[in-house]
């Protein structure tokens, strides 16, 4: 069932567009059939959103977590009602802060790959350019250095690149089935004991007062975010976790690896885009001016066609009588329900095969919904702008290429390549 799962999970990914024909299909010839056994139009994908405490997801995503458990392994109850709240209020707490430094990495990446990219004729937009910012600018954000880190179950450079794939591995296993497939079960044990390692030493370090002397440096002209005022150090601050500093270690680690889903969003958002020219432009003049709401507006509407989550599930313990449709979900059911389905019902949606920026919100199903969406969407949503400007600021030239093949691993993806013209 787990390979059937993931080869489902890769076809879904790359080809979207048959799967809304076949989803459409599906509900409209055979409703009573589906009813209760997959959530596919809007207002069933939505009515299991809201109904956490009957279609849970701690459930089945307990055993995928390898640094120990977190929100995405708890459903509803007072563990979970207090470790949110605490979460959220350490995410929040520098978020203004954060879009500079994305903003610095990102711009460096840029130049780098830039002169790169106009010698070879081509960029591999994940690995060149996309990860090396985005792993760099959490890892100060939260307080985890970076410099030097090294693991022995990942055959890649020390530091960034390693984090970055620490952060693939472990993410791609909690968007698997389980046991994740094809050796990546075995690979994320590997990896969590080490990566769990470096995490108790950062949080030891923030305590002592001595982790300045493991961040690197601050650039010139530019102050580094405070270790206060770090992710960590307002958990060590503010937070009371049941496990003292084990549920600061947990906890981070758990964010880390649900953020690996943003260069996969990066490269699908840029795909769309580069398969309507007339919106690319548009949306890069939205990136070089800073225009944020027209960003995200086109930043949504694109992963709408081609979202990070097409398909999620809930397990369904009791039976449970659907409002939304003539039907229950009977007892011990993992209910398979579509988000791509949801966002592209006509019932709900306004001529939804149209690209139209600017939807009203409640269009989108992106980072779930109900009481448990993503408390991961602000600080993901503020990557883009500054990611987005520096890439199309150093290399207009992407303005006038080709859409590329996205390669994927697993749940996450791998490469993106791209030629210029």
């Amino acid at each position: 069932m787990g390979l059937i799962a993931e080869w489902l999970t890769q076809e879904l990914q790359r080809h979207p567009v048959p799967l809304r024909v076949m989803l459409r299909l599906l509900d409209k010839l055979t409703p009573d059939a589906i009813n209760g056994r997959v959530a596919i139009k809007s207002d069933a994908v939505r009515e299991v959103f809201e109904r956490p405490d009957e279609f849970l997801m701690g459930y089945l995503n307990a055993p995928k977590l390898k640094l120990g458990n977190f929100l995405l392994g708890m459903d509803p109850g007072p563990t979970h009602a207090h470790e949110k709240a605490l979460l959220k209020a350490a995410l929040a707490s520098s978020l203004g802060e954060f879009p500079t430094i994305v903003a610095y990495e990102s711009e460096i990446a840029a130049r780098r790959v830039a002169d790169s990219a106009r010698a070879s004729g081509k960029l591999e937009l994940v690995t060149e350019f996309v990860e090396p910012p985005f792993v760099r600018s959490l890892a100060q954000y939260f307080g985890i250095p970076v410099r030097g880190l090294r693991c022995d179950a990942i055959d890649t450079a020390p530091g960034d690149r390693t984090l970055a794939m620490i952060i693939r591995k472990l993410g791609g296993t909690i968007a698997s089935s389980h046991p994740a497939p094809f050796g990546l079960e075995a690979l994320a044990t590997r990896v969590a004991g080490p990566f769990k390692a470096h995490l108790r030493e950062a949080v030891r370090r923030h305590r002592d007062g001595t982790i300045l002397e493991r961040m690197e440096p601050a650039p010139a002209g530019r102050a580094a975010l405070a270790p206060e005022r770090s992710v960590i150090g307002q958990l060590l601050a503010h937070a009371a976790f049941p496990d003292g500093d084990e549920g600061v270690v947990r906890s981070v680690g758990g964010m880390l690896s649900a953020s690996a889903g943003f260069p996969k969003a990066f490269a699908h958002v840029l795909h769309e885009l580069l398969k309507r020219p007339h919106e690319l432009k548009i949306f890069a003049q939205a990136a070089r001016a800073s225009d944020e709401a027209t960003l995200h507006a086109y930043v949504r509407e694109a992963l709408r066609f081609r979202p990070v989550f097409p398909i999620l599930v809930r397990y369904c313990p009791h039976a449970a009588a659907m409002h939304s449709a003539p039907a229950t979900v009977p007892a011990q059911t993992t209910l398979p329900l579509f988000p791509l389905g949801a966002m592209f019902d006509p019932a709900r949606v306004v001529e939804p095969e149209r690209f139209m920026p600017g939807r009203p919100e409640n269009v989108y199903a992106l980072f779930g919904g109900g009481p448990r969406v993503c408390i991961g969407q602000p600080l993901i949503m503020q990557l883009f702008l500054p990611t987005f400007r520096a890439l199309l600021t150093a290399l207009p030239e992407l303005l006038d290429a080709k859409p590329g093949r996205l390669v994927y691993d697993g749940a996450v993806i791998a490469s993106y390549e791209l030629r210029l013209p």
